[in-house]
């Protein structure tokens, strides 16, 4: 597509899974890089700048960042810093009005007497106040994204191959904001 991409992974297993790749497409490039972000200061190096777009899917979720509920460790997400930091950082990366989009795929949230599931709660771990504060406007805020979701999920099969009830146990949410 003529694009460059870097794929950041905190998993130890994928730059194993990439190595032999080259990472030169037909035109642009790929760049996957392992490492936590922002608090891993020789892949933030490696990542550098002037970037139009910063993507997160299914990992910046409300649940996993900031539980509503007790939840085990082992299920969550440690930033490393605090939200405005890491806020700042993504803003350092992008270019003047690039953007900054979180989207997330969720099952159903649980209710209080069934064992929370941190996963479930897709919404922006960051409030509008902290983007703003760190330079975002935002463009969209927690909203709501199940009918596209449920489509291409069904065009990808899951209610069928996977068996997943798409109505009843697939949700999502995204979150736009441009760099001031």
């Amino acid at each position: 597509a003529g694009i460059d991409v870097t794929g950041i992974d905190v998993a130890p297993l994928l730059p194993k899974l990439y190595e032999d790749a080259s990472g030169k497409l037909n035109s642009g490039n790929v760049q996957l890089l392992h490492g936590s972000f922002p608090v891993d200061k020789q892949m933030l190096q490696e990542l550098g700048d002037g970037y139009d777009l910063f993507l997160s899917k299914n990992t910046l979720k409300r649940g996993y960042i900031h539980p509503s509920r007790e939840a085990n460790d082992r299920m969550l997400i440690r930033l490393g810093v605090s939200d405005q930091e890491f806020l700042n950082q993504v803003n350092k990366l992008l270019k003047p009005k690039g953007l900054f989009v979180i989207y997330n795929f969720c099952p159903a949230k649980t209710s209080d007497d069934k064992p929370y599931i941190p996963w479930a709660e897709g919404e922006s771990p960051f409030s509008k106040a902290d983007f703003e504060v760190c330079g975002f406007e935002l463009l969209a805020f927690d909203i709501i994204d199940d009918m596209a979701a449920r489509k291409l999920a069904h065009a990808l099969a899951w209610d069928t191959e996977a068996k997943m009830d798409l109505e009843n146990d697939l949700f999502a949410w995204y979150t736009i904001a441009r760099k001031k």
